[in-house]
């Protein structure tokens, strides 16, 4: 059964103003401990993305996160479509626009998040179900299983 983006997308995420200041989400996602904050402007409308592993890691860095604002590190424009298409066609969005996250919309409203690495693992899941494609035994230039 081919899946749609809708069974993929993740509706772990909270919310940010992209005036919030860096140190509020770093103690944000020390509570909530969610892997994605979307960023809205004022008006409520979506402004960008910000992956909580990013955002751990600059703190990490000790950058000088005191001064920036959500809107400073968030990823901007990120690709938004309807919840409805296949997992190949995200999935080659994806590749000819170079992204790793598109949200998944339904009447204006978010209806969640798929990264790229959710998306592959899906094409593979659904690879390992057509038997025969992948076997131990050589066929032509087929690179050999390496063991341990």
């Amino acid at each position: 059964m081919q899946r749609k983006l809708a069974d993929l997308i993740s509706k772990n995420f909270v919310t940010a103003v992209s005036s919030d200041p860096v140190q509020k989400l770093v103690r944000l996602i020390r509570v909530q401990r969610r892997p994605y904050i979307l960023v809205l402007d004022n008006d409520d409308d979506y402004f960008g993305l910000i992956i909580t592993n990013h955002l751990l890691n600059l703190e990490l860095e000790r950058k000088s996160i005191g001064v920036l604002k959500a809107r400073d590190i968030c990823v901007p424009r990120t690709i938004a479509i309807r919840s409805n298409p296949s997992v190949r066609e995200v999935a080659e969005l994806m590749v000819s626009r170079n992204i790793e996250y598109i949200l998944a919309v339904d009447s204006h409203h978010i209806k969640g998040i798929v990264s790229a690495t959710t998306i592959i693992r899906e094409l593979i899941h659904d690879m390992d179900s057509i038997p025969g494609l992948f076997t131990d035994q050589p066929h032509g230039d087929v690179i050999p299983k390496i063991t341990d």
